[in-house]
C-alpha cells in the first residue's frame, strides 16, 4: 500500500502558502500587481521605473496589501488611477519609493488606517474616498492633495505637515473632523477652509 505522507505534505505546503499571502504586513506577491514600465524623466539617467495599474482581486491575493519598493528590479514610483478601486482592501502599506498616488487609486475599499510616507509628493483626486479611515498619518514631504482625496471617511483628527502647500476642494468632505493641526502658517488655507471640508468652527 502506497504511503499517503507525500500527498499530505504537499497539501500542507499549499495551505501554508495561501495563509502566508493573507497575513497583514508580509510582502504582497508581485504576481498580484499589473504594472507598466515607463521612463523616469525626473532622473538624469532616465531610468526605467514602474507604475502599478491594477491589483488582482482573485481570492489568492491578500486584502492586506503591501506595495513593494521594486518589481523585477525596477523601482515602484507611482500607483495608477483606480488601480485598487473597489477591491475590498482592508489595509495598505505604501512603500517609501512611491511619489504619486493616482486618481481614485484606493477608493471604495475598507481601509481604516492610512500612512502617507514622506516620498509621496502628490495625491490625486478621490484617491482614498469612500473608505472607513479613522487614523490618517501624513508624513512631512507631501506637497499637494487634489479634490476629494479623503472624502467620505471617518477621520476626526487632521494633521497637515509644513510641506503641504496645496489642498483642493472637498479634500476632507464628509468626515467627523474635531481637530485640525496646520504645521505651516495657520492661515494658509483660511480662504478655502470650508471648501476643503474643514468645519468653520475650527478655523484658526
Amino acid at each position: 500500500m502506497k504511503s499517503k505522507k507525500p500527498i499530505i505534505l504537499i497539501f500542507i505546503i499549499l495551505l501554508c502558502s495561501v495563509v502566508v499571502l493573507r497575513i497583514p504586513g508580509l510582502a504582497t506577491q508581485n504576481t498580484c500587481f499589473k504594472y507598466e514600465v515607463e521612463t523616469d524623466y525626473y532622473d538624469d539617467t532616465e531610468k526605467k521605473v514602474v507604475r502599478i495599474t491594477e491589483y488582482y482581486n482573485n481570492g489568492l491575493c491578500s486584502k492586506n496589501v503591501v506595495i513593494p519598493k521594486e518589481i523585477r528590479g525596477l523601482t515602484v514610483v507611482a500607483i495608477g488611477p483606480y488601480s485598487f478601486n473597489d477591491k475590498e482592501i482592508e489595509s495598505v502599506i505604501i512603500s517609501e519609493s512611491v511619489n504619486q498616488i493616482g486618481k481614485g487609486a484606493f477608493s471604495n475599499n475598507k481601509l481604516t488606517v492610512v500612512i502617507i510616507p514622506e516620498n509621496v509628493k502628490e495625491i490625486l483626486s478621490y484617491a482614498f474616498s469612500n473608505n472607513q479611515i479613522k487614523e490618517l498619518v501624513i508624513e512631512d514631504g507631501l506637497e499637494v492633495m487634489l479634490g476629494y482625496v479623503f472624502d467620505n471617511n471617518e477621520i476626526s483628527v487632521v494633521n497637515i505637515p509644513a510641506s503641504v502647500f496645496g489642498i483642493h476642494d472637498g479634500a476632507f468632505n464628509n468626515n467627523p473632523i474635531k481637530k485640525v493641526n496646520i504645521e505651516r502658517e495657520e492661515n494658509i488655507f483660511a480662504e478655502k477652509w470650508e471648501v476643503i471640508g474643514f468645519p468653520i468652527e475650527l478655523l484658526p
